[in-house]
């Protein structure tokens, strides 16, 4: 598949961030953590070249209509797209608190059509940043714990998978980021159902 331009002109810009508020919650009533809104109230999107997030329904990408599972929860999710080469992360302050111990929970799935994934050029990573830190980000020092990543070999889609990762250590407000970087070809990172509890 080849990069597509069928993206609406304004897309088109080098560096486009999109800032909502972001409102933090500590339980499973994460705000607009489903994107049931079918907007991204409460979360922050920041792209850079040709790459963006977008809320989505149905069984394709919502601008160049690449064939695509539905959203596993609901009506709405979030999905990646890209015209040309870029970098876009989803992003939302939470506040973990001082004393229990959280986790949390999301669907991950994407399909590639490079043929196979790099390391930060072609990869869908999901991060816990520390507070404050540039959203799109590669200093370690930035990473406090990295919940998934796709590596070089991993298959080319993964339908949607819920799973959970306990934030053991991590106290306090932190970010929870949603990255993807395609530098070869389309990759359609996706997410749905995004709910932080106590941890059992």
């Amino acid at each position: 598949m080849k990069w597509s331009c069928r993206r609406i002109a304004a897309l088109g810009a080098v560096a486009t961030t999109l800032v909502f508020a972001a409102v933090a919650a500590a339980g499973s009533g994460l705000g607009n953590g489903d994107f049931e809104r079918g907007n991204f109230d409460n979360w922050t999107v920041t792209s850079v070249g040709g790459a963006e997030w977008e809320v989505y329904s149905g069984n394709q990408t919502p601008f160049i209509g690449i064939p695509f599972w539905r959203p596993p929860q609901g009506n709405w999710g979030a999905v990646t797209e890209e015209e040309g080469a870029g970098q876009t992360a989803l992003t939302r302050s939470l506040s973990l608190g001082t004393t229990k111990t959280q986790q949390i929970s999301f669907y991950v799935y994407y399909q590639d059509f490079c043929g196979t994934f790099y390391p930060w050029e072609q990869e869908y990573r999901i991060d816990i940043l520390a507070d404050g830190a540039d959203p799109l980000t590669t200093d370690p020092g930035d990473i406090l714990k990295t919940l998934f990543v796709t590596k070089l070999g991993d298959k080319s889609t993964m339908s949607p998978k819920y799973k959970t990762y306990v934030l053991s250590g991590l106290h306090g407000r932190v970010t929870l980021r949603f990255l993807v970087t395609a530098a070869c070809n389309e990759l359609n990172g996706a997410t749905d159902k995004v709910v932080l509890q106590s941890a059992s």
